[in-house]
């Protein structure tokens, strides 16, 4: 049946992806330990008193937007550069080795070319919400150790500053956690569908691009600017809206999926695996 084959595919793609993704895994946790660590190390050099709202604040706080002036320089927020570097890393080989180690019996095993494209957006989405699903939980285990697991919002305060607009749950929310995870999932389709165009080295490269161009320039069409807190309309005036952020999220990731589908449909497994 149609839904038994899908099914199959997407567990084959969840164990064996895990299964030579397991030291980049492994490092990831180190990295986002790393990155915990140095974030609580930061805001308590600048702060007296700070949590987990705080802290997760420091990470995806990027940079205020970049204002060239004869006495400015500009600097990469290297916490928050790190944090999605590794990321897309983590996503950016497995589909394609696999195709290519594969060739036709991937294909024969999905039972359709829609299918193993589908199963593989599956696969990168569920990475991307593993990746920051980690990072929220060792970030509770390090403030619950420091008796500092709360949620205060005078905590983000304390780190980014006054907000440019009072700071609302539901803001919050959206910024720490939904907006993020959405555009992370529909640059890291996007970069799939390059790398099977171009390469994986391309799909990578083309992200390292975006980041770096999304922290120097604010701009709606980058998507790198809704991952920042600082681009924000909580402390930006002219800074990105949330609601265009997960409207661009949504037409991102659905343009890799469909144009995805539409190459796969066309390419030469047998050739190329």
């Amino acid at each position: 049946m149609v839904g038994r084959g899908f099914i199959r595919i997407v567990r084959y793609d969840i164990k064996e992806g895990f299964k030579q993704n397991i030291f980049k895994n492994l490092i990831g946790i180190g990295v986002l330990c790393f990155i915990c660590l140095i974030g609580i190390i930061d805001c308590n050099l600048s702060a007296e008193e700070n949590g987990f709202l705080g802290y997760l604040a420091y990470i995806f706080q990027g940079i205020p937007e970049y204002v060239k002036t004869p006495d400015s320089h500009f600097e990469l927020p290297v916490i928050w550069l790190l944090f999605h570097l590794y990321m897309l890393f983590l996503v950016s080989t497995y589909p394609f080795k696999d195709i290519h180690n594969c060739g036709k019996n991937v294909l024969i095993f999905s039972g359709s070319r829609r299918y193993w494209w589908f199963s593989k957006c599956i696969w990168t989405a569920v990475n991307i919400i593993q990746y920051y699903f980690v990072c929220y939980l060792l970030m509770s285990v390090i403030t619950l150790l420091r008796n500092e697991y709360r949620f205060y919002v005078l905590d983000i305060i304390n780190v980014l500053g006054n907000p440019y607009s009072e700071l609302q749950i539901i803001d919050i929310l959206l910024a720490l956690c939904i907006l993020p995870v959405m555009t992370s999932i529909s640059i890291a389709l996007s970069q799939m569908l390059i790398s099977f165009v171009w390469g994986p080295a391309i799909g990578y490269l083309s992200s390292i691009v975006l980041l770096v161009c999304s922290a120097y320039l604010s701009h709606p069409l980058l998507a790198g600017n809704y991952t920042m807190l600082l681009r924000t309309r909580m402390y930006s005036e002219s800074g990105v809206f949330w609601g265009m952020g997960l409207i661009m999220s949504v037409l991102i990731g659905g343009a890799a999926i469909y144009f995805g589908t539409r190459y796969m449909t066309q390419y030469d497994i047998l050739e190329r695996g």
